[in-house]
């Protein structure tokens, strides 16, 4: 078995703090999202929500439903802004203070440890390495994104959104895997050329297959913004890429929970439990959203039986990246 790549560990690092804060917030209010929340308040002070949002790259719709859910729980307030009655503070109560101040703490403390697992002579190098491949990571994405057409970035401004109806995104946990394997094929792509042009029979195939991997990336990423999942007066629009689109009317819907399901790699789209046809949609095989049904519904999704063709159906499940903000959505059209 080869050598894990040095990607491979980054992915894995990325993964253990995952399920390492999906542990800490269980049973909790805190998510990822509202605790980069407290974040930016703890460092910056009383913000807005426009500034806190600018601060995240987060819309300031996404930052409201974080910040109602922060202030029923007990961990922030919202207080009159002093210059301008139009907009609010947002600030650190006595228990969201505490509560940074010991998260703070335990950072500094788990940091201290990783970093004694490296021996002393190794320490400032390892810094200078993880310093030098964010830096040099970074720079890939803004290419990558820099690189867009003027016409693609005009494109993808411009989701399938019904009027009236909102949009939410589903590609949080691949965006950065895709930007990543976008940078690296478009550096990738040039080197092996150069290593292969005496070979004109190698060469083309390896350009062929390099430069439709490299747009079959980016359609994928522009798909995913472009066709989000939509809550509207008329109902649910289910999305996966350019492919999938189900709609699904407000009178078709027994309810809508929110309920995390984590599936084996490569289950089934379409599974069947206790007599009911399920379809799931998921994302690095987790759904999160679960909507019944009133009766079942026939849906063609693409391709050939079974994964594709016409189903009955009675749930579907689904991935959203904005879990609190799609239910907001939801609950605005069934209380």
């Amino acid at each position: 078995m080869p050598d894990p790549l040095l990607l491979d560990r980054l992915l894995l690092v990325s993964h253990l703090f995952q399920r390492d804060m999906a542990r800490a917030f269980a049973g909790t209010e805190l998510s990822e999202a509202r605790m980069a929340v407290l974040w930016t308040v703890h460092h910056a002070g009383p913000a807005t929500q426009q500034a806190i949002a600018a601060a995240l790259d987060l819309t300031p719709r996404t930052v409201s439903a974080h910040v109602d859910v922060l202030e029923a729980s007990g961990h922030v307030h919202r207080a009159p802004h002093p210059h301008d009655r139009r907009a609010h503070l947002v600030g650190l109560t006595t228990a969201g203070a505490a509560l940074m101040d010991r998260t703070a703490a335990e950072h500094a403390e788990l940091s201290d440890t990783l970093r004694s697992a490296v021996a002393p002579a190794d320490r400032d190098a390892l810094e200078r390495g993880l310093d030098a491949v964010t830096a040099r990571l970074r720079e890939l994405i803004t290419e990558v994104e820099a690189g867009a057409s003027a016409e693609a970035r005009d494109v993808s401004r411009r989701p399938a959104i019904a009027p009236g109806a909102e949009g939410f995104r589903s590609d949080e946990p691949v965006r950065m895997i895709l930007f990543v394997f976008i940078g690296l094929s478009a550096v990738e792509i040039p080197i092996i050329d150069l290593i292969v042009h005496p070979w004109p029979a190698v060469r083309i195939p390896l350009l062929v297959l390099g430069i439709w991997g490299l747009t079959w990336m980016i359609g994928l990423l522009c798909a995913y913004r472009m066709r989000p999942h939509t809550v509207g007066p008329t109902g649910l629009r289910v999305r996966e890429g350019l492919e999938i689109d189900i709609p699904l009317s407000w009178d078709d819907i027994a309810s809508i929970a929110p309920r995390r399901r984590v599936d084996e790699p490569k289950s089934p789209r379409i599974s069947e439990s206790d007599g009911l046809v399920s379809l799931s949609l998921r994302m690095q095989d987790t759904t999160n959203v679960e909507v019944v049904l009133e009766r079942p519904t026939a849906l063609t999704l693409p391709g050939l039986h079974p994964r594709g063709g016409r189903h009955e159906v009675s749930v579907v499940r689904f991935w959203v990246d904005d879990l609190e903000a799609y239910l907001a959505a939801v609950r605005r059209h069934i209380p």
